[in-house]
């Protein structure tokens, strides 16, 4: 080689080398931006499913209460202050974990249980005529009956707010 071209070489050599350098910079980068990126976005999928799960707990465990306070209510024919309670419990909670309709239906099957006491105390008066007694306890059967159909609608009012999908093609 000629000495012109080792001398341009050694010349162009240096800031080859600090454009190489700069490329292979800005080239790792992108890389790393790419994945801090692709991290941040798995910890974002991540945080969401923890509110979905922690979202599904807390309506599992509402609707557990309330189904517990009606299944006394059902096995006993009758309720008494700690079973409303824990019906009441699990209807102010569902307030803020169901939509308006569930609030609505959870408060006309409390309104029920309530009705059914009263039906029930009417049923204890001593003196009571037959066609009274008939139709008290034609009252009692309808709320009781609107008590026993919470199971016959479990589905289709809480089965939305029930279920967990998850994505595994993340």
């Amino acid at each position: 080689m000629a000495a012109s071209t080792v001398d341009l070489i050694a010349k162009l050599a240096g800031p080859a080398a600090t454009v190489l350098a700069a490329l292979t910079a800005a080239g790792v980068a992108i890389a790393f931006g790419l994945y801090q990126a692709k991290m941040s976005k798995r910890q974002a999928d991540i945080a969401q499913d923890k509110l979905a799960l922690d979202l599904f707990q807390r309506r599992l465990e509402t609707f557990s209460t309330v189904r517990r306070a009606i299944a006394k209510i059902i096995s006993h024919g009758a309720s008494d202050p700690a079973i409303e309670a824990d019906l009441l419990e699990g209807i102010d909670a569902a307030r803020w974990l169901f939509g308006p309709n569930i609030r609505k239906y959870l408060d006309s099957l409390y309104n029920h249980a309530l009705d059914l006491d009263v039906c029930n105390k009417e049923l204890k008066e001593p003196h009571l005529i037959p066609s009274d007694r008939a139709a008290i306890l034609a009252r009692r059967r309808e709320h009781f009956n609107q008590l026993e159909n919470f199971y016959k609608r479990i589905d289709e009012l809480f089965g939305p707010y029930l279920s967990v999908t998850h994505e595994f093609s993340r």
